[in-house]
């Protein structure tokens, strides 16, 4: 009877930690995957207890934007909402990249600043980020303004796609829309894009986090990318940018994993971290006319081996190619002007070729601006882990004190700079070498002891030959990966006519892709927990019955 009652006890024992196991999970999962709303009712706008955010109107959007964020967005309105309704009477609804851009001029008021900057500018209570990622939009009828098309909602009478729905997948945008604007499918579960021809603007944070975006082919029509447009794609590997592009903006590949990127000539700037983090780039293609890269654009860009920079470059930011821990070969053109402090902070170059004459400016973190400062002789280093070759064309540098360090062999090609005894590091530099053209200027007094007591005098003819051949010698790439351009697929026209509609259609969407829920998996695991406990209590029982037979017999 012992060992009969233990072995019901355990499989009672079993079945208990089934069941709290499923409530355990099944809470989470709750919790996790059904959200719970509190309900609302704002000025111009609501939210209820379903999860159904309605705008009723241009004024109840700015009133949302104004308040119902910043006053009860963790209260009341998680950023994912069930469905959001688009009232007959709005005419004003996109997300906005605030501050910096405002809805109305008077957005703000005087109540809403909280003080002001190093430059007199106001700063404002205002929420970091606002999103909004709905599982379905829709439009009241009568609303002529918006449409909802295949899941995403389009303003008809500025020809913008402003939201979609956070389910759609495979994205053909309808021929007609001009612009995407801000944040349209941030977070979104985008697979792929169709870009109709009419497209003109990509707006700020419009694809940002697009986890599933893998290839992204940009046409020729498109003018402007904002800025973060990409910002962590982080399985973002092909990308064709289009040509007519005069600007790669602020955070616009950041963290994408991007293996090789051709900028085409039209391209004048890559602004501040344009490219950082993308630890999978090897090979960048600049064709000709970027003028400015700015700080840190291909910051940790570890696996970059290859980049020519074109003649035309005037200036480089602070910690441009910080950390590119394969990049070996830099030449820096004639036309550069200006190269910030730490541009190659953390890399072991090979080669490191300077021009006639260049300045490192400082920051003035008060104006937010690079200043050139003569008098200022600290933070001003290339500030290289290591380089075997360094190559001085002329001697007008306004570089810190030391400015090069960690390097093998020195080769000036005139005459020595003023300071030359202080931009090179006596601690760390090794060999300096000179032309016999300039031999009276290098064996002055006037020439640093340690440098004269390092220096190597060559025929003009042997460093011109031992540089050139250093500058022409053209690195092999990594084998990389381009993207193809793939045909295009059968475009989504505009509504037809566009003329305006006096109803919105039923919104078309097209079937969800449903991805097998986890907590499926755990349930399954704990009912096999379950019934292996019966089945163990069966057996216990049988043996049990079995025993007393054979005992009483």
């Amino acid at each position: 009877m012992r060992m009969r009652h233990r072995a019901l006890i355990s499989g009672l024992f079993l079945a208990l930690v089934g069941i709290a196991c499923v409530a355990l999970f099944a809470g989470k999962a709750h919790a996790e995957w059904d959200r719970t709303y509190e309900q609302y009712d704002g000025n111009g706008w609501s939210m209820s207890a379903d999860g159904v955010m309605t705008i009723e109107s241009n004024e109840g959007w700015i009133d949302f934007l104004r308040y119902g964020i910043i006053d009860y967005f963790n209260w009341f309105i998680p950023e994912k909402v069930n469905e959001l309704v688009i009232g007959e009477s709005v005419t004003n609804f996109r997300m906005y990249d605030l501050p910096y851009e405002l809805p109305t001029p008077d957005f703000f008021s005087k109540e809403d600043i909280l003080g002001y900057d190093t430059l007199g500018k106001p700063y404002y209570n205002y929420p970091v980020e606002i999103s909004l990622l709905p599982l379905k939009i829709s439009v009241e009828e009568g609303n002529t303004t918006f449409q909802v098309i295949d899941g995403l909602l389009i303003n008809l009478e500025t020809d913008e796609l402003v939201l979609a729905e956070l389910g759609v997948y495979d994205v053909v945008i309808p021929e007609g829309v001009k612009a995407i604007t801000c944040k349209a499918f941030e977070s979104g579960r985008v697979h792929t894009v169709q870009f109709p021809s009419t497209i003109q603007t990509i707006g700020e944070s419009a694809f940002a986090s697009c986890q599933n975006l893998k290839c992204i082919l940009l046409p020729d029509t498109i003018k402007e990318i904002g800025a973060s447009a990409f910002d962590y794609c982080k399985n973002l590997s092909e990308v064709k940018l289009p040509h007519g592009l005069t600007e790669i903006a602020l955070s616009t590949f950041n963290s994408c994993a991007i293996q090789y990127i051709e900028i085409p000539s039209s391209v004048e700037k890559i602004d501040a971290v344009a490219f950082a983090d993308c630890s999978r780039l090897k090979q960048v293609d600049i064709r000709g006319e970027v003028k400015e890269i700015g700080g840190g654009a291909f910051y940790r860009c570890s696996a970059l081996n290859l980049i020519r920079l074109p003649q035309g470059i005037e200036f480089i930011g602070r910690g441009a190619f910080e950390l590119c821990e394969n990049l070996r070969t830099m030449i820096l053109p004639d036309s550069l002007q200006q190269i910030g402090p730490e541009a190659f902070s953390g890399c072991s170059l090979s080669l490191l070729s300077i021009p006639d004459s260049l300045v490192i400016p400082t920051y003035d973190n008060q104006k937010f601006e690079y200043q050139v400062n003569p008098y200022a002789k600290t933070d001003k280093s290339f500030d290289l882990s290591s380089v075997d070759t360094v190559i001085l064309s002329g001697n007008d540098y306004d570089f810190g004190y030391p400015a090069i360090s960690h390097a093998t062999n020195v080769y000036f090609l005139g005459k020595p700079p003023e300071d030359v005894g202080q931009i090179l590091d006596e601690d760390s530099v090794e060999n300096i070498y000179c032309s016999d053209e300039f031999e009276f200027e290098w064996t002055r007094s006037t020439v640093a002891s340690w440098v004269r007591q390092r220096l190597t005098i060559l025929p003009a003819e042997q460093i011109k030959t031992l540089t050139e051949t250093a500058v022409n010698t053209t690195p092999v790439p990594t084998n990389t990966p381009k993207p193809i351009v793939t045909p295009r697929p059968t475009e989504t026209p505009w509504p037809t006519p566009m003329s305006r509609p006096t109803a919105s259609p039923a919104p078309t969407t097209a079937p969800e892709k449903h991805t097998t829920d986890p907590i499926l998996f755990v349930f399954a695991g704990v009912l096999a927990a379950v019934f292996a406990g019966i089945v163990i209590v069966a057996v216990n029982r049988k043996k049990t019955k079995k025993h007393n037979r054979k005992k009483s017999g």
